[in-house]
């Protein structure tokens, strides 16, 4: 209970000094965000948890090295963005599809309709075929609700650049996803302004 009363740079300096409870007080703040993220960037994806305990691993390992404690939140998400993204590029490399077919729909808690989750597997789908980069920022823009001044820090570009790379990519995707007819039925009704703003 006490670990619900701290200040983020309580929770660090608690961790960094290898206080008991330190890092489980810091899992708890903490875990929503990255189990949001995992979700937002990987979809219902078999190593889930695989994935968040490595972000994990990473979080108490480096904890040392945060500058600014108040910042817990950004400096989590950009590390926890980073490590998606090299499973990613490990994935893409063993030519492993980093969805998993869905075997296990049930996970999909996230979405109750069927049309909604089948237009979710086949969306998660299309963006399995992009560059890992590319598949990061988009699902980002997608699945998070963050304004593209939030994103571009945590994902470690200028809000040009990523306007750039966002346009590169959802013109890609466009393309693939054109080419299945609930995900082009999609985005005729996927607003205007949402193009428009990435490319300002």
């Amino acid at each position: 209970m006490q670990g619900a009363t701290l200040t983020d740079a309580q929770l660090v300096e608690r961790a960094r000094a290898g206080e008991r409870g330190g890092e489980e007080r810091l899992y708890s703040r903490l875990a929503p965000l990255v189990n949001r993220l995992v979700w937002s960037l990987l979809g219902a994806d078999a190593e889930h948890n695989d994935v968040v305990h490595e972000i994990f691993l990473r979080i108490f390992r480096k904890i040392g090295a945060l500058r600014d404690p108040e910042r817990l939140e950004t400096w989590a998400a950009r590390l926890a963005i980073n490590t998606v993204r090299n499973e990613l590029r490990k994935r893409r490399l063993r030519r492993w599809v980093f969805w998993n077919e869905f075997e296990a729909v049930s996970s999909m808690h996230y979405v109750t309709d069927l049309d909604g989750r089948e237009l979710l597997r086949r969306a998660y789908a299309v963006l399995g075929k992009l560059p890992p980069d590319e598949q990061v920022i988009l699902s980002l823009r997608l699945f998070e609700t963050k304004t593209l001044e939030a994103l571009a820090p945590l994902v470690g570009y200028s809000l040009g650049t990523l306007k750039r790379r966002l346009r590169k990519a959802k013109e890609r995707f466009v393309k693939l996803a054109r080419q299945d007819s609930l995900l082009a039925e999609w985005m005729e009704r996927w607003p205007a302004s949402e193009g428009g703003e990435d490319d300002e």
